[in-house]
């Protein structure tokens, strides 16, 4: 009869159990493993989720403000032609309309509160400067009298969206 390979010990504990035990201790490594790479993917998700609502949120206040803008733009010009009109003869010389400007203003803060969310990377980053490049362009192009600074706009405007999408990717 040969003998019992089960029945076998080494330091006095018996092979099967400390099999066993080898067998725990790995299944449990391998387990906690997996739960901090689940961990780390999940965590990744949400960071991609934040950044990604954040600058989406950021183009949806840049259109608005586009749109405001544009609002804003085309009653001043009415206004300022209106008071043209109503005295011709003063010399050139125009007294500011009193057109509302509280939309765009509103509108203004409320893309900087949220470019103030943005997160400190160099993509977005880049979407924020070529925002404030834009937005400059924006100002000129919507509250001028002249269409002269369309096409600067309009490239602004795409180089700015380009830059979200980088960010975005």
């Amino acid at each position: 009869m040969s003998p019992d390979p089960y029945a076998a010990e080494v330091i006095g504990v018996p092979i099967a159990v400390l099999a066993a035990v080898i067998t725990a201790s790995v299944a449990v490594v391998l387990a906690v493993g997996a739960q901090v790479q689940t961990w780390r993917r999940d965590k990744g998700a949400r960071a991609y989720e934040r950044r990604r609502a954040a600058l989406l949120d950021l183009q949806d206040a840049a259109l608005e403000l586009r749109r405001e803008l544009r609002l804003y733009g085309a009653a001043l010009l009415t206004a300022v032609r209106a008071a043209q009109e109503q005295s011709p003869g003063e010399g050139g010389r125009l007294v500011a309309p009193d057109v509302e400007d509280a939309a765009v203003a509103d509108v203004t803060g409320v893309l900087e509160v949220r470019r103030s969310r943005l997160e400190n990377t160099p993509l977005s980053a880049a979407a924020g400067n070529r925002l404030d490049t834009w937005n400059s362009a924006a100002t000129e192009h919507f509250l001028s009298p002249g269409d002269v600074t369309a096409g600067a706009e309009q490239d602004a405007w795409w180089a700015f969206n380009e830059a979200v999408a980088a960010a975005l990717a």
